[in-house]
């Protein structure tokens, strides 16, 4: 790896810039490979150009948490059913609000098994909770159902007895 592939990273609650210098980290995380690659195809073994700072809409601890669980957040295909406990360990003691702004920025970053395996932990801990609940994470507003059947608003027809 060159000493100059590196991009800065500059999180929306920290001032102080993070430098990711990790060539097969920055692979898997496509928004950040483009930016390299525009300008140097060859990136990964020339010298590079440097690459203007790229803000990050997140809170820095969300990038913390995907830069170290990236690699091993993969869901394994076909027939593979995840537990929290075991397979997404580190993700399970989060909040859901961590959880969601760590979802947001695999999206951002379009690190879509990622964000699937997050999805996957969120949906594990809104399945315990109420609908109301779940609902206000969601940031929708719970309506009450409607009858399915309006019986003031039909006839009824007498059977033959």
């Amino acid at each position: 790896m060159s000493a100059q592939s590196e991009i800065q990273l500059v999180f929306k609650d920290s001032t102080e810039p993070a430098t990711l210098r990790d060539v097969d980290l920055i692979k898997k995380i496509p928004v950040l490979k483009r930016a390299l690659e525009t300008g140097n195809p060859n990136w990964e073994i020339e010298s590079v150009q440097p690459v203007p700072s790229i803000n990050i809409p997140f809170p820095k601890a969300a990038g913390d948490f995907l830069f170290q669980h990236l690699r091993s957040y993969i869901p394994e295909g076909e027939g593979f059913e995840p537990v929290v406990e075991k397979d997404y360990k580190a993700a399970g003691k989060l909040s859901l609000e961590q959880l969601k702004q760590i979802v947001e920025l695999a999206s951002f970053t379009e690190c879509i098994d990622f964000m699937n395996c997050i999805n996957f932990v969120i949906a594990r801990k809104l399945e315990r909770l109420p609908m109301e609940q779940v609902a206000a994470f969601m940031g929708v507003q719970l309506e009450e159902l409607e009858k399915e059947f309006d019986e003031d608003a039909t006839w009824i027809y007498p059977g033959n007895n």
